[in-house]
């Protein structure tokens, strides 16, 4: 009961905080607002609602602006973590990845989708300079970040970054000549 009473308090403060830090496009990545009032509704009651037993009145805030204040801080980090996951280069998105998923039930669709990646991976493996063939294999086959490959390789992260790029570029070049407009749909290659 008291939980309802909780929740019947905090519903309208949650909801207006998510729709004023989204603005105008209700999405955050490939999350819309009902799923991040969904994540900010577990943060609040995880650990048996530790977040909220957090709150100290005597901090001067009310319950709703304390909970409004840990609604922009968890929207502020899904931004930073959205924005990270754009610029560690990941190759295929959430929503792209659940297509692969599905389609990784079709073994005719998976054999085909094998041989254009083995295609591409022997263009890029003949094509590059060794260095560049260093950080595909760090970036792809060894999945590392950019910072990771970079100590790896014992180079200075911007190499890694201008090479990413340079892989990407080369990718959109063959698939586009190839004709493989699905793998080219499926891959990230936006640089």
């Amino acid at each position: 009961m008291a939980i309802n009473a909780l929740v019947s308090r905090l519903r309208p403060v949650v909801w207006a905080r998510v729709r004023r830090r989204l603005g105008a496009s209700q999405r955050l990545g490939c999350m819309q607002a009902p799923d991040l009032v969904q994540e900010i509704w577990f943060v609040l009651f995880k650990n048996d609602c530790g977040q909220i037993r957090s709150w100290d009145p005597s901090r001067g805030a009310s319950l709703e602006g304390y909970v409004g204040m840990v609604v922009d801080r968890e929207i502020g980090n899904l931004r930073s973590q959205s924005s990270a996951k754009k610029r560690a280069g990941h190759f295929v998105d959430d929503e792209l990845g659940g297509q692969l998923a599905d389609a990784a039930h079709d073994p005719e669709h998976l054999l085909i989708e094998q041989a254009s990646a083995q295609r591409l991976w022997s263009h890029l493996m003949g094509s590059l300079p060794l260095r560049g063939r260093d950080v595909l294999v760090q970036l792809c086959f060894e999945h590392s970040t950019p910072e990771q490959a970079a100590c790896t390789l014992g180079v200075d992260r911007q190499v890694v970054y201008n090479w990413r790029h340079e892989i990407r570029k080369r990718t959109r070049h063959f698939l586009s000549r190839q004709g493989d407009a699905r793998l080219a749909q499926r891959l990230n290659c936006r640089s």
